[in-house]
Formats: structure tokens, sequence, C-alpha cells
């Protein structure tokens, strides 16, 4: 009679990748900036020119994505475990 066990332990890994597109766009690694403008205004006769072209969004913070420092990555744990006996010819 043989008998074997085994145990795993496995991690999603793919959080990071999430992660790090998230904080690929906040500074200090790109700056973020939001260009509107309002129909109203440039059917009032205000159109957009060269010197207006891109007014400024007010205070609007575009960049607010943070990870709290202690995050865990999830993970399972696997557990097995296998008897394995030979039959004899009789038994066949």
């Amino acid at each position: 009679m043989v008998v074997r066990t085994g145990y795993g332990i496995n991690y999603n890994l793919a959080q990071y990748g999430t992660m790090i597109q998230n904080f690929a766009f906040q500074p200090p690694f790109a700056n973020t900036g939001t260009n509107t403008t309002d129909v109203t205004g440039l059917i009032a006769g205000t159109p957009l020119t060269f010197t207006n072209g891109f007014p400024s969004a007010g205070n609007t913070v575009t960049n607010n994505f943070a990870v709290n420092p202690n995050y865990r990555l999830g993970y399972v744990q696997v557990g097995i475990s296998t008897c394995k006996r030979d039959c004899r010819v009789a038994w066949c």
C-alpha cells in the first residue's frame, strides 16, 4: 500500500497587475488633467481659440488611487491525500 499526501498554497498574483495599471496614471509617473468646455458658452459667443482652448476645470482631483499598506493577496490552500493498493490477479 502506498500513501501519498500533498499540500499547496496558491496566491492570486493577477491583482498586482491591476494595481500597477491604476498607479501608472498617478503622479509622479504621469500628470493628469481634465479639459472641459460648456456648449452654452460656445453658443453665447465665446468660441474656443488657441488662447482659451483648454479652460481650467477648477480644483477637481483626478488622481486618488491608493492601496492599504497592510493589503494581503488572496490565496487558496489545497490539501490532498491518496491511498494506492495493487489489486491481485484473482480480483480482476
